[in-house]
């Protein structure tokens, strides 16, 4: 429930999806399984979501599209189904999301970890189901979810893992 409305069937999603953790995930101290094979989109969300928890923003870099300098900046996320969201409050107006647009390689930091991925504008058409979750999942953590989604998939662990 946000600024007092109703749950409904999308902010029961929300919460579900935010609350369910990857199927075989015994805790923190390590990956065990509970009586099934856990597979390495599990192992890799689990990775993330463990890893994520407790932190608010990450730091994210993308290569500069005019000089090809890494650009880092701090910014505000959320996961859903094993994928980070973003939202640039420009639209695209943000040189990050300008960056990506050019080159969608890029880099995430949370905590002490680094993950190597892609990132994608949400198309406000075609992706409008999900460009609705984000802003929602955003609401519900930050109390704010206005702006365009930026998708971060394709995690792959990197530097110290």
């Amino acid at each position: 429930m946000r600024n007092g409305e109703p749950q409904t069937a999308k902010t029961a999603v929300c919460a579900t999806l935010a609350a369910a953790p990857p199927r075989g995930y015994a805790g923190n101290k390590g990956h065990e399984l509970q009586g099934e094979e856990v597979s390495a989109a599990d192992n890799r969300q689990s990775s993330i979501e463990t890893r994520q928890s407790g932190h608010s923003v990450l730091y994210l870099t993308t290569t500069g599209r005019i000089s090809g300098v890494p650009r880092q900046i701090e910014i505000w996320f959320v996961e859903s189904g094993g994928k980070l969201y973003l939202l640039a409050e420009h639209f695209h107006r943000a040189y990050w999301v300008q960056n990506i647009q050019r080159d969608a390689r890029i880099k995430i930091r949370i905590g002490k970890h680094e993950w190597r991925a892609t990132g994608r504008v949400l198309d406000p058409g075609t992706d409008r189901e999900q460009w609705e979750l984000v802003q929602e999942l955003f609401h519900q953590k930050y109390g704010w979810g206005d702006g365009l989604p930026v998708e971060i998939a394709d995690l792959r662990l990197s530097i110290d893992d």
